[in-house]
């Protein structure tokens, strides 16, 4: 939905426009490369809110040009083949079993897949829904 976002901005603001949202990520895995970019946007600000182990960052871009049919939204950690920090900021954030905000918040899972396994789980056993 993000990569949707400045999409539609780089084709339909006006140059010198403005696009402002909040991007929510948890600050263990942040790392600047998660802030999504496009050719024909330029990133004015990135203002954090911290929330103990969560940020929120108001951006602010400008578009600075007409964007060419071939240019798109990029983001840095996902071209290096990572998941960036907001993906899944929801299911994420509602874990509520202590697995599961382990799995959220472990530092040292460094496969992102691995993270989202334990957190899927965690989420799982800890659902009104599960059978125990």
């Amino acid at each position: 939905m993000l990569k949707d976002l400045l999409n539609l901005a780089a084709n339909r603001l006006v140059v010198g426009g403005r696009l402002v949202y909040f991007l929510a990520v948890f600050k263990a895995t942040f790392d600047e490369s998660d802030f999504p970019t496009h050719p024909a946007l330029c990133l004015l600000s990135a203002s954090e809110q911290e929330f103990g182990k969560w940020s929120r960052y108001l951006i602010t871009m400008r578009k600075i040009r007409e964007p060419t049919d071939d240019e798109t939204t990029t983001v840095e950690r996902v071209e290096r083949g990572e998941v960036p920090s907001f993906v899944d900021f929801r299911d994420m954030y509602f874990a509520s079993s202590e697995q599961g905000k382990e799995a959220v918040f472990d530092s040292t899972i460094r496969n992102d897949d691995e993270r989202k396994t334990r957190m899927i789980n965690a989420y799982a056993s800890s659902s009104p829904l599960s059978s125990k």
